[in-house]
């Protein structure tokens, strides 16, 4: 059984020190962080007067000396833009070769990717080299190619000259085997 002594000993605070940072690491700490900040605010200063800009009128907008709030915050242009373009209509594109388009690539890679990996046939390896070649060709290079190809098809705006393109890739299969 223990003594009171030593319960009293287990529950105490145990008192951690803070390490004592020299003065010339507190100098690379200190460059550091303001690295940070002066990198935060160019990305951030755009986005917030981009944000910020949506809620102004046009005249503001474009008004001297800059203001960083709208004088009369307003969601007029949000209805305009809306208006402006067929967005619906981009969502659903959007939409349909996403869903489309990551399915049949996820449908080839699980395929190849399981033929490579439980089958047995010959030149198995040289396949596998080939993809990893084909995983070795930037993507720029293979762009007039394809637009060529789809022409071709007369497959030019679409579906399945968006789809059938990026689904048949190699990467997919790399990762599953």
């Amino acid at each position: 059984m223990a003594t009171i002594n030593e319960l009293e000993q287990a529950i105490k605070p145990v008192v951690v020190r803070r390490r004592h940072i020299p003065l010339s690491l507190l100098g690379w700490r200190i460059a550091g962080y303001l690295t940070l900040i002066v990198a935060v605010l160019i990305i951030g200063l755009p986005v917030y007067w981009t944000v910020m800009a949506s809620f102004k009128e046009t005249r503001e907008i474009y008004s001297l000396p800059v203001t960083w709030w709208p004088a009369k915050p307003t969601f007029n242009n949000f209805s305009a833009a809306w208006e402006a373009a067929p967005f619906g209509r981009y969502y659903l594109n959007s939409f349909i070769t996403t869903f489309f388009g990551a399915g049949i690539e996820v449908i080839l890679a699980l395929f190849s990717a399981y033929a490579l990996a439980y089958l047995r046939f010959p030149r198995k390896d040289l396949v596998f080299l080939l993809l990893l070649a084909a995983l070795m060709v930037p993507t720029e290079i293979t762009i007039v190619p394809n637009y060529l190809t789809i022409a071709r098809l007369g497959w030019i705006n679409t579906y399945q000259g968006i789809i059938i393109p990026g689904a048949a890739i190699a990467y997919g299969t790399f990762l599953l085997r």
